[in-house]
Parts: C-alpha cells; sequence; structure tokens
C-alpha cells in the first residue's frame, strides 16, 4: 500500500473481539479475556511505530488511561469519515439512533 501510494486514503485493523488469559489454565490452554487485549492499525493518517496503553505485570489488567470497544469504533469512524454526531432515525418507531457513543483515540489520530 505504501509503494502505491494509497496507505494515506486507506486503514487496515487488525483485532479480536477479546484476549487471551494471562494464566494458563488446568487444561494447559488459555482461556477469552476481555479485560486487556491487542490490536494493530496503520494507514488513514495513523502515527506509526507506537504503543497506546499499557497493562499491569502479568498483562491482567490495563494501567493508566484505559480504552473501550467504544473508542475503537469511534477512532475508525473518524478515520473514515463518518460524523459521529449524526444520528439515524430507526424506522420501526422514529427512535434515534447514534452512529457510536466512544470518543476518538487521540494518540491513534495523527
Amino acid at each position: 500500500l505504501k509503494q502505491r501510494g494509497m496507505l494515506d486514503n486507506t486503514l487496515v485493523v487488525w483485532l479480536t473481539d477479546f484476549g487471551r488469559t494471562p494464566i494458563i489454565n488446568s487444561a494447559a490452554g488459555r482461556d477469552h479475556w476481555s479485560t486487556a487485549s491487542t490490536m494493530m492499525m496503520i494507514g488513514a493518517g495513523t502515527p506509526a511505530g507506537q504503543i497506546v496503553g499499557a497493562t499491569d505485570d502479568t498483562g491482567s489488567r490495563p494501567v493508566g488511561k484505559e480504552y473501550y470497544p467504544a473508542d475503537v469504533a469511534a477512532t475508525i469512524y473518524t478515520k473514515l469519515g463518518v460524523n459521529l454526531d449524526h444520528y439515524f432515525v430507526s424506522p420501526e418507531d422514529g427512535r434515534p439512533l447514534v452512529v457510536c457513543n466512544g470518543q476518538p483515540i487521540p494518540e491513534l489520530m495523527g
């Protein structure tokens, strides 16, 4: 993408819906762990070569500033040009539906 000049207008995101337990379980494996996980993002003006956020020494809990799935979504939407203040109206009952309740992660906005 970079060689072809496409990285500035392309966003690549790698993430999962959960991490893995920092401790091996009784079956010699790891279970789902939603408290801390990993993602990578490149392109669309994302500053390169940085680590955002941290966990404790065992990888069990975030330390310092915490970000949530809604913040990741807000970051992606903002980079794609989606207006977070916009809302849609449900055709079933007329209720307003917000695009996202999160806030873009400042360190990833560039």
